[in-house]
């Protein structure tokens, strides 16, 4: 069996994607909650017009955890003019609805409102935007944030998304190229979840990941093999020839 089959099976192994039976209970609590707190706003006065999937499952780079611990990344937007001054107050009726539900440590940070399922595996951060004109707006600050300490700060989550899932820079190649763009993408992460604790490696940001693996869409040509494409990276330690390299891994897994 050759390197790149076992890749590919290695791939079909770690790959996640939200319509996927493994994310199927996730999927659901996630519709459930997200049109809880809908109506939550709704009710407040400032109705969502517009709520979007963030992160990984965003960017189709998501993989099967390890731990079995699943994430929720949810975006709402709410309209600029019915946005309230204090961008805390739509956050703690987010707040309000997770705990009314029986999530564990319901809290609001900084940049969401996040908090544990108590039954399953499955942790959720609910961001909260406004959009005046074509500009988002993220609601800054946490649950007892004083005028200094939050605001509605400019951000573009939506051109993230986009930047990660735009393949028109492959040209010719475009869907080959960016085929293999997520699945190195896959590779770093399952690499950096074998290598470190749950603790570390959840400061190796998926968002480095892609920016990382980015390098690969200057490229001019797709290659066939991704431990070649991985090499030409410089994917430190991944490529070389030990037990927590990446090729390890993926004849481990595969």
């Amino acid at each position: 069996m050759s390197i790149q089959t076992h890749f590919d099976k290695f791939h079909a192994k770690i790959k996640l994607g939200r319509q996927d039976d493994a994310y199927k209970k996730a999927r659901e609590r996630d519709n459930s909650i997200t049109d809880a707190v809908k109506l939550s706003f709704s009710d407040a006065g400032y109705p969502v017009i517009a709520d979007f999937i963030q992160g990984s499952l965003g960017t189709s780079t998501s993989i099967v955890p390890i731990s079995g611990d699943y994430d929720i990344d949810r975006a709402l937007v709410i309209d600029g003019e019915s946005a309230p001054q204090n961008p805390v107050d739509p956050k703690k009726e987010a707040l309000g609805v997770l705990e009314k539900r029986g999530f564990k440590n319901a809290k609001i940070k900084r940049p969401c409102v996040t908090a544990d399922y108590a039954s399953e595996n499955l942790h959720i951060d609910f961001p909260v935007y406004k959009k005046s004109g074509g500009q988002h707006y993220l609601a800054v600050g946490k649950k007892n944030s004083d005028e200094n300490n939050r605001e509605w700060s400019a951000a573009d989550p939506r051109g993230l998304i986009d930047w990660v899932n735009d393949s028109s820079v492959h040209g010719d190649s475009a869907s080959t190229k960016h085929n293999q763009f997520q699945r190195l993408v896959r590779y770093l992460k399952r690499w950096r979840d074998h290598q470190f604790s749950e603790n570390v490696a959840r400061k190796v940001h998926s968002i480095g990941c892609n920016s990382h693996t980015d390098t690969a869409r200057s490229l001019p040509t797709a290659y066939r093999y991704d431990i070649v494409e991985s090499r030409n990276l410089r994917l430190v330690g991944m490529c070389e020839q030990s037990p927590g390299s990446l090729e390890a891994i993926a004849l481990h897994e595969s």
